[in-house]
């Protein structure tokens, strides 16, 4: 997710934050014709609020800090990390100190018989609130205190607790020597970044973060922990399977992950380029196209040059109207050879760079020196920060592999997007490169609910900064039907494709959502929701209790 939209450098290096072949159809979204209609579900969940002493009794007896409304710990766990919308609130907030007292806590509400609805809250980024329940009433497992990480460099793997950020993880992964691939934004969770997917500029070369994951530890609504991982069988081999690419509060709660790290590079390149107006950009997606196509035998980009290309539109108080910019895991040699590929390409069409900025990190030396964690914090920023409220919305869209833009859909695309600047808000569009080259479309384990969810060229995130506040409904709708345009835009280049969505861009107004982030692996996830969680105790508004 992005923060203030600062500069187009900022702006790139934000959006890889923190995730499914669907039918032919096109997808479509609410248009919402009611401004306040989004804020109905909380009208309809409001008795949810009560919680019956049994239940309070029985979560008593776990060992977990349980909060209520009106305590300061209850006050800092129901932080809202999106400001735009409403803030849900909980009934009640179990924050396990280990995995059996959340094991035990789900058992709790279990025994309610599905009146008590339930959600695990990592580190609170989703951008729709359902962290919080995605309605008021709900319980929420924080796992703030699962925050354990060992790594076993022998064998090459880390255990990391869920309640782990991304900035802390990955620093604590490059002082050891090692890394991940995930996304840029440090205060981001890894529990629901890792079950979703997890993209970042390293993903070309490494995969996503979930094909990392080796073994999860997990509690379950009867009171058990349980590991699972390629060797499962039974229940548990579906749930190996699901909770990869839809595991976020439909099954259980993961609250530890293992995965297998790779190598931090000795040699990364944090490149920048930034094309001055829209008409160069309208070549410069076409040419990024063109390349993100080609497998590397034919002259495409290798997989070591992680990049996404940025539109912003002129004047909007960024430099240029869009931006390449990643990162090279390789050395300055080998970066040029690739950068020439890109520069030729684009330089073919008659296009050159306004400005470029490639700095270069080398060293493989521990702690904070290393190549590795000084290419991450100039990406990245603190890796420590804090998380802060923004007020955003956004959008998402995997092709399916096939589509190409021309001339015409380019120019469409990069009209729409200018015809917005100059609002109150500052809006995007990052075209995420994937490909042929890339590890994000061949699973580096075993299969997963998310395999269909690859195959894509481009990655789309549909972002946007100063969104208005709850308090002024019809600014809302406003700016959701510019997006809903913008994104039919997009689409427009291709209607009948199989376009997809990213689960951990989650969109509370996507319709026929469920096929958009799970595709042809919807009809699976339901019959292990029904079978493992037949009261629907683990719900919100787009849990697949509701698919």
């Amino acid at each position: 997710m992005r923060g203030p939209y600062v500069t187009a450098a900022a702006a790139a290096a934000a959006t890889l934050m923190a995730s499914s072949a669907v039918s032919a159809m096109p997808l479509s979204f609410d248009d919402l014709s009611d401004p306040t209609s989004y804020l109905s579900p909380r009208s309809s969940i409001s008795e949810r609020r009560d919680v019956s002493s049994s239940l309070k009794t029985c979560l008593s007896k776990t060992g977990a800090q349980i909060d209520y409304p009106g305590t300061n710990a209850y006050k800092s766990e129901s932080f809202s990390e999106n400001s735009s919308i409403k803030p849900y609130q909980p009934a009640i907030i179990v924050t396990p100190a280990n995995a059996q007292q959340a094991a035990s806590a789900l058992k709790c509400a279990a025994n309610e018989g599905g009146k008590t609805k339930v959600v695990a809250k990592s580190g609170g980024h989703s951008y729709a609130g359902y962290s919080l329940g995605g309605q008021d009433g709900s319980l929420v497992i924080s796992l703030s205190k699962l925050e354990t990480l060992t790594v076993d460099k022998t064998a090459k793997t880390a255990r990391v607790g869920a309640g782990n950020r991304l900035g802390p993880m990955a620093q604590a992964l490059g002082e050891a020597g090692f890394a991940l691939p995930h996304g840029t934004c440090p205060t981001v969770g890894t529990g629901g970044h890792s079950l979703g997917g997890g993209w970042g500029f390293s993903s070309r070369k490494w995969g996503w973060l979930l094909d990392h994951i080796v073994e999860m530890e997990v509690a379950t609504l009867d009171g058990k922990v349980k590991k699972v991982n390629a060797q499962s069988t039974g229940d548990d081999a579906d749930l190996w399977w699901a909770l990869r690419g839809a595991g976020a509060s439909n099954f259980g709660v993961v609250t530890t992950f293992t995965y297998a790290l790779e190598d931090a590079p000795t040699n990364v390149i944090n490149h920048s380029r930034t094309y001055a107006n829209n008409k160069d950009c309208a070549q410069a997606l076409l040419a990024f196209q063109d390349l993100g196509a080609k497998t590397v035998a034919n002259g495409g980009l290798p997989a070591e040059f992680g990049a996404e290309l940025l539109l912003y539109g002129e004047g909007s108080g960024s430099d240029g109207a869009c931006t390449i910019s990643g990162q090279y895991l390789s050395g300055p040699k080998h970066y040029q050879n690739a950068s020439l590929i890109l520069d030729n390409a684009i330089l073919k069409r008659g296009v050159k760079p306004s400005k470029t900025s490639a700095p270069a990190f080398s060293g493989s030396q521990d702690g904070d020196n290393s190549a590795w964690l000084q290419a991450l914090k100039n990406l990245m920023g603190d890796l420590q920060q804090a998380p802060a409220a923004d007020p955003y919305y956004a959008k998402s869209l995997l092709d399916d592999g096939n589509v190409r833009f021309n001339d015409a859909s380019a120019k469409a695309i990069i009209d729409k997007l200018q015809s917005y600047v100059g609002g109150e808000e500052g809006n995007s569009i990052s075209f995420d490169l994937n490909g042929p080259a890339s590890k994000t479309n061949a699973p580096l384990s075993s299969a997963s609910a998310f395999d269909t969810n690859r195959g894509s060229l481009f990655f789309n995130q549909f972002y946007s900064y100063g969104v208005p506040g709850p308090d002024n409904p019809k600014g809302q709708q406003s700016l959701y039907s510019k997006f809903d345009s913008l994104v039919d835009t997009v689409k427009n280049a291709a209607p009948n494709a199989n376009w997809r969505a990213y689960s951990n861009y989650v969109d509370f107004r996507l319709k026929d959502w469920a096929r958009a982030y799970y595709g042809s692996s919807l009809d699976r996830l339901k019959s292990i929701k029904a079978r493992l969680d037949p009261n629907s105790v683990f719900d919100y508004q787009q849990s697949l209790a509701h698919a």
